[in-house]
């Protein structure tokens, strides 16, 4: 247990720090999910990945570009910087990680998005993670979490160069929990 969880004792929800369990991609089949990945394979045609340049959010849909996550990759050493954060993350997550760092993100979460995107970069496919998702209102300090959601995290490789991944488009998806 953290060690500020002690201050908290009155929390309805505990943090949540789970290892990401990958799901078939079919698995993912939430709304808009079919298309988003229908629409990157359409642009890959042979390739591995499509690269950014040919990714075009606005082709999503307004529903689905607001749930959209778009990331650059930067190497030696690995840093992920968040391109892009849809406003219906930052409505379910409370923050708007756009033009920051992934070692911004609050740590509860952070461990989570960084194995989901070092195996994008590594296995070089689309991606489908499934998972319980509890953030720490935002502050200073932490006093009290957001309500909990199961999240279904569709995460697809972009590449410019046709052989890394640069960036990685993802497309998120929630369901409420209740408090415990």
């Amino acid at each position: 247990m953290p060690s500020w969880a002690h201050e908290m004792p009155n929390c309805r929800f505990q943090p949540s720090n789970v290892q990401p369990a990958e799901i078939p991609i079919e698995a993912a089949s939430f709304s808009g999910a079919k298309f988003f990945l229908a629409y990157w394979h359409d642009l890959r045609a042979e390739r591995f990945a499509p690269s950014w340049k040919e990714f075009d959010l606005i082709a999503l849909g307004g529903k689905s570009a607001a749930r959209a996550i778009v990331v650059d990759i930067l190497s030696a050493p690995l840093r992920i910087k968040y391109r892009f954060w849809g406003t219906a993350n930052i409505r379910a997550k409370g923050l708007d990680m756009t033009g920051r760092f992934l070692d911004d993100f609050p740590l509860v979460r952070q461990s989570v998005a960084r194995e989901e995107y070092k195996r994008v970069i590594s296995e070089r496919r689309p991606m489908a993670f499934k998972d319980k998702l509890v953030l720490p209102e935002t502050g200073r300090k932490v006093t009290q979490f957001k309500a909990a959601f199961n999240q279904v995290m569709v995460r697809l490789p972009l590449s410019s160069d046709g052989e890394t991944v640069d960036h990685i488009v993802s497309l998120a998806n929630w369901e409420r929990n209740q408090p415990v």
